[in-house]
């Protein structure tokens, strides 16, 4: 079950040939976890949307209220009220003819051209660590759209297969300063007990739902001092506590190997485990 444009429905390919998500990219999208049939962080991520959706210049047909009435029929639909589950929310440029901008004629319907579409699967099983590898793919610091969740994933692709080959499950991705931008799918935090640092945006960070709020956290008597800082690879090398974020994940211990010749620290656990109790209480 799909709901698409404010329909649902069983099929699964509806998409126009001619659609500027699947021809040139413009596209948006948000991953959303859904736990015991509640999405999970829904204003964050809408937030998110509307700014990349501004940033794009790609429209948004729908109220955050119509989108989420929509989604919990959906989860109703599917019956995704146990365990775990992905919802994906995709918005897409649209049929919009040929060319890098769309036709006069498209433009004058821009807002019924835009395809909106949510889907829900089950979401993946969470390893109990992640071994990192250190990507050659570069990811550009300062670039106008680092922020945002847009479909152009192929350097991130190419990253996740370069960590597969060597024995890792992710990647590091580096900017062209040779600082640490964020994981192929993640964002990164390193430090110690008492200091945490996760990359700038202006480094090539995405600005993350989960990273927003541990960096918007100020319980200062549970936590350590969390804060955006540049990351050099040398520090990522020799960092006590190594952790990466995102909607799904949540929270994932992590270090710089493969599964077969290293473990996250303890530090490393005992921080996530202290985080994690912060944000499902918070």
């Amino acid at each position: 079950m799909i709901w698409i444009n404010g329909q649902f429905t069983e099929q699964e390919n509806l998409i126009s040939v001619h659609d500027r998500g699947l021809l040139l990219g413009e596209s948006l999208f948000e991953t959303l976890l859904v736990k015991q049939g509640v999405t999970q962080f829904w204003a964050a991520h809408w937030q998110r949307l509307e700014k990349g959706c501004a940033a794009l210049n790609l429209p948004l047909p729908y109220s955050t209220d119509a989108l989420a009435t929509a989604a919990a029929q959906l989860i109703d639909h599917q019956q995704a009220h146990q365990g775990r589950w992905t919802l994906r929310l995709t918005l897409s440029g649209g049929a919009g003819g040929r060319g890098l901008v769309p036709t006069a004629s498209a433009r004058a319907t821009r807002d019924i051209a835009t395809t909106c579409i949510m889907h829900l699967t089950q979401a993946p099983s969470r390893p109990a660590a992640m071994a990192l590898h250190i990507s050659q793919m570069p990811r550009l610091a300062g670039h106008p759209h680092a922020g945002f969740k847009t479909a152009a994933y192929l350097d991130n692709i190419c990253a996740r297969r370069e960590a597969l080959a060597h024995g890792a499950d992710a990647a590091i991705l580096l900017n062209q300063h040779q600082r640490v931008a964020s994981a192929c799918a993640a964002n990164l935090f390193i430090g110690d007990a008492n200091r945490l640092i996760t990359p700038p945006v202006s480094e090539g960070a995405l600005a993350g739902v989960i990273r927003n709020i541990l960096l918007a956290a100020n319980d200062k008597n549970k936590l350590p001092q969390i804060e955006e800082a540049a990351i050099h690879i040398d520090q990522i090398k020799t960092a006590p506590i190594i952790f990466m974020t995102n909607s799904l994940m949540e929270l994932m211990p992590a270090f710089i190997g493969t599964q077969t010749s290293n473990a996250p620290s303890p530090q490393t656990e005992a921080m996530v485990t202290r985080l994690l109790d912060y944000i499902k209480t918070d």
